[in-house]
């Protein structure tokens, strides 16, 4: 059962005690489950039949959260998307909660003044979204206090704006990445803001 708190309007549920050591986080852990078994399909996209293995999807999300790391994002910086499901999905999602940013999914069903709202409360330092939803979103963070870069999930080389596909580009500095650690214990380090 969970609570609410109506002046910060959040829920929270139930504190569990955690299983694994404070220093043991949640990349940790994937990191190990796609080394156990580097051949095994992972992920199969419904929409385009794209298949990854563990060891395609841990290169792939390696490759975000470098790609992210190098264009400033920090731990704790907040990343929002409005996309739906694609091949991308889940190594951008990972990439994310590698480098410590925390995953904030909107549906792409929001209205201008809930995108706003969600916006203003979390200022998202990247919006990676589906192109048809590029107009909403700027016209709901017209005006608004904080600076946040746009990414299109179009494959489309003449797109003015980043593409969130350069995200997985090759570093060439793969092999090097270890899963970070970060400033909260790992039982207090938040991965996403659900809505």
């Amino acid at each position: 059962t969970g609570t609410f708190n109506p002046n910060t309007k959040i829920w929270t549920g139930p504190t569990l005690p955690y299983l694994y050591s404070p220093d043991y986080y949640f990349s940790d852990f994937m990191f190990e489950k796609y080394d156990e078994d580097p051949k095994r399909v992972l992920q199969v996209c419904v929409d385009d039949g794209t298949e990854l293995t563990s060891e395609e999807l841990k290169l792939s999300s390696i490759r975000v959260a470098q790609n992210l790391i190098k264009s400033g994002v920090k731990p704790n910086d907040v990343i929002t998307m409005i996309t739906h499901q694609s091949h991308m999905t889940t190594s951008l999602i990972n990439g994310a909660i590698f480098c410590g940013a925390l995953i904030n999914p909107l549906d792409a069903q929001f209205d201008e003044k809930d995108i706003r709202a969600v916006c203003e409360n979390t200022k998202p330092r990247i919006i990676i979204c589906d192109p048809e939803v590029i107009p909403k979103v700027q016209n709901s963070l017209n005006g608004v206090n904080f600076i946040y870069r746009i990414y299109t999930t179009t494959s489309d080389e003449s797109s003015k704006y980043l593409r969130a596909v350069d995200l997985l580009k090759p570093t060439n500095e793969e092999e090097k990445f270890v899963p970070l650690k970060f400033e909260e214990t790992a039982d207090e380090k938040v991965l996403a803001i659900m809505c």
